[in-house]
């Protein structure tokens, strides 16, 4: 019986197992980096790619710099790919803001410089905007600066309007933009983060629901979670499902009442009842609404406290009632700049500790243990002041208590 012909290459050519395995083993890995922390971008890719690879070989002698170096450059354009697919399914780039101004998902302006800053909006020109998360409430809703400064670090949740985001921008600047429409989004800070040396942090983010359209109309909503957490964490990391944080718990939540919401606009349309756009975005700033009440916060509202701030303002044993009568008896020693915050912090007795913005604004006060003082100031998160920054922040203090005194005796002599 004659032997079944074997399936061998065509003649003149030369077959290699090994360099095939390779080219499986690469593919496998090019998937896999292209699927990482859940990314859909395969999905935005046509159904082959073309790698650019420069492989070096040293023939005499080993070099584990040339293997680096190939490792990464492979990763770069993987990377590069990554985007591209991501872009073209979403409109957006994954953990990234869009940069109206320089038309581009990922620039240099699209991310957070740190953990404590937020996206308070765009510029005229498209910029994204960038706030350190203490004086954003400072300035949108100061009743929920207590949950960032103090002993006990809590969770909270701002919800924002992507209309009142986008208000500044000039219209030439958003027309015929291809990125996804931020919709709405809440910005969120308190979350407790251990550092390394065991200190206690908190991450701020921004949670952005981008809005873009199937082919046939069908709004779709996604998250694009923002933030620039301090190493050696990784955002996607945190986000995770394997995370059992607090934070990771809600993020979980906030993605399956997406999915929810989601469903049931896909669902109205297969059975041709399409749900009218403003009924699709009620449901979502209610779904967020809801979010915000999952951490026990308020919607904000700048004329409106919190009944914990109502009732901390009325007690009378509250440190911020000595808030300024402390600085004006202040001494260089009591006077600090806490560097992660970017605030001053002036120590006065009996444990009271009050925060203020470098030009005077005061943010906070609350008690603190001496234990808790001593432990900021050995890791120099609060430092002390140059005497050029004392004698500048003091005139800022008197300065606002002129100009209060002033604005006093303004109204006394209209009402005379």
């Amino acid at each position: 019986m004659p032997k079944p012909k074997r399936n061998n290459p065509a003649k003149g050519k030369t077959r290699s197992r090994a360099a095939e395995s390779i080219h499986r083993r690469l593919q496998g890995l090019v998937k896999s980096l292209l699927d990482r922390d859940g990314s859909e971008a395969i999905s935005g890719l046509p159904d082959v790619v073309e790698l650019n690879l420069h492989v070096p070989v040293q023939l005499k002698t080993d070099d584990p710099h040339l293997s680096q170096k190939f490792a990464q450059n492979l990763v770069q354009q993987i990377e590069a790919l990554r985007t591209e697919g991501e872009i073209e399914v979403h409109g957006h780039r994954s953990g990234h803001v869009h940069c109206y101004w320089c038309q581009q998902p990922d620039c240099e302006h699209s991310v957070p410089i740190d953990g404590h800053t937020v996206l308070s909006g765009w510029s005229a020109t498209g910029l994204p905007l960038w706030k350190n998360l203490t004086n954003h409430l400072l300035a949108e809703a100061p009743e929920l600066l207590d949950h960032i400064h103090g002993d006990t670090i809590s969770p909270l949740a701002l919800l924002v309007d992507g209309t009142d985001l986008l208000a500044e921008v000039l219209p030439q600047y958003l027309e015929g933009t291809t990125f996804a429409h931020p919709l709405a989004g809440l910005i969120v800070g308190g979350f407790p983060l251990q550092l390394p040396n065991h200190e206690m942090d908190h991450l701020a983010l921004t949670a952005l629901i981008l809005e873009t359209r199937t082919a046939k109309g069908t709004p779709k909503y996604r998250w694009n979670f923002i933030a620039t957490p301090p190493k050696p964490f990784h955002l996607a990391t945190l986000l995770g499902q394997e995370d059992t944080s607090p934070l990771a718990r809600w993020i979980s939540v906030l993605r399956t009442m997406l999915v929810g919401v989601q469903e049931e606009i896909e669902h109205r349309a297969r059975e041709g009842k399409r749900m009218p756009m403003k009924e699709c975005r009620q449901k979502v700033f209610k779904m967020l609404s809801e979010a915000q009440s999952i951490l026990g916060t308020f919607n904000r509202r700048q004329d409106r406290k919190t009944q914990h701030a109502q009732e901390r303002s009325n007690d009378p044993n509250r440190p911020t009632s000595a808030a300024i009568a402390d600085v004006l008896a202040s001494k260089r020693k009591d006077v600090f700049f806490d560097q992660r915050e970017s605030t001053v912090i002036v120590r006065g007795p009996s444990g009271r500790v009050h925060v203020f913005t470098q030009n005077g604004i005061h943010v906070t006060s609350a008690r603190y243990s001496p234990d808790s003082i001593l432990l900021r100031i050995q890791r120099k998160r609060w430092v002390s002041m140059e005497d050029s920054d004392y004698l500048r922040f003091h005139e800022e203090i008197h300065q606002r208590l002129d100009q209060n005194r002033d604005e006093a005796d303004g109204r006394n002599l209209g009402n005379a």
